[in-house]
């Protein structure tokens, strides 16, 4: 408060949004008031948002600074408002304004925006997606003619694509070879099993492959097995036809 003669004057420093309002000076016989507007300042960017490339079910962290502390804003993807969640965890301390996006998709990719009201600024999030490796290979495998053969393993990323072949000729899914994937399981069944259906399968996630051999096993056994069967029979009813008619010549020859 300053006063040089008739002149008499208020400063107020520093000035906040808070401060507006009506001030009054009084002399004790009269009163003069008038009212302060205070303009807000805008909001701007000390520092942008910078582009980040983070690993899928990693975390990514982007980030800013603004030249009021604990000015309000807002978070977008693309054109969609975002909101603080276990997905979304949105941090403010003093200037410094971040955005943290949590266990990350390969959708999660894209362009992201921190609002002032005042300025805008963006970042592109780009994700990078991990390997899908084998937690478990393909084993051989033996199977019969006209069974089925199952041949299993296991990825490292849940309900990851992956493709079958036998050899170098691609499969696909039908009454022949059926294909079966739950979670990080992956298995492909071949029906009415042909001596031909033997070879080299392999599974691959586009990062990686595994293979294994299919044995099949003919029916070939059963036909020896009933061969020896029927011929031990044969030699034994050859047997007693044998002795019967040695014993059928001895009595003809006592009789004589």
């Amino acid at each position: 408060m300053k006063q040089k003669g008739s002149r008499v004057e208020l400063l107020i420093h520093k000035l906040k949004l808070e401060d507006a309002g009506d001030y009054t000076c009084d002399t004790g016989d009269r009163q003069s008031s008038a009212t302060l507007k205070v303009k807000a300042l805008p909001v701007l960017f000390k520092r942008e948002l910078q582009n980040v490339e983070a690993e899928e079910d990693g975390t990514a962290a982007l980030s800013c600074e603004v030249t009021k502390p604990d000015a309000p804003v807002t978070w977008r993807k693309g054109s969609v408002g975002l909101h603080s969640s276990d997905k979304y965890e949105m941090k403010q301390k003093g200037s410094r304004v971040e955005l943290l996006i949590h266990k990350l998709k390969l959708e999660d990719a894209g362009d992201y925006t921190c609002d002032t009201g005042d300025r805008q600024s963006s970042a592109a999030l780009k994700v990078k997606a991990l390997p899908a490796l084998f937690k478990r290979e393909l084993q051989n495998v033996e199977a019969e003619e006209d069974g089925t053969a199952a041949l299993s393993c296991e990825v490292t990323k849940p309900d990851a694509p992956v493709t079958w072949r036998k050899g170098s000729v691609g499969l696909h899914s039908s009454d022949k070879y059926e294909m079966k994937q739950k979670g990080s399981k992956v298995e492909l069944l071949i029906h009415k099993l042909k001596l031909e259906d033997a070879g080299d399968y392999t599974c691959d996630t586009g990062d990686r492959q595994s293979s294994a051999a299919l044995k099949v096993k003919g029916r070939t056994t059963v036909i020896y097995l009933f061969s020896v069967f029927y011929i031990k029979q044969l030699s034994v009813c050859l047997s007693v036809c044998l002795r019967f008619k040695r014993e059928l010549n001895n009595q003809l020859t006592y009789r004589r």
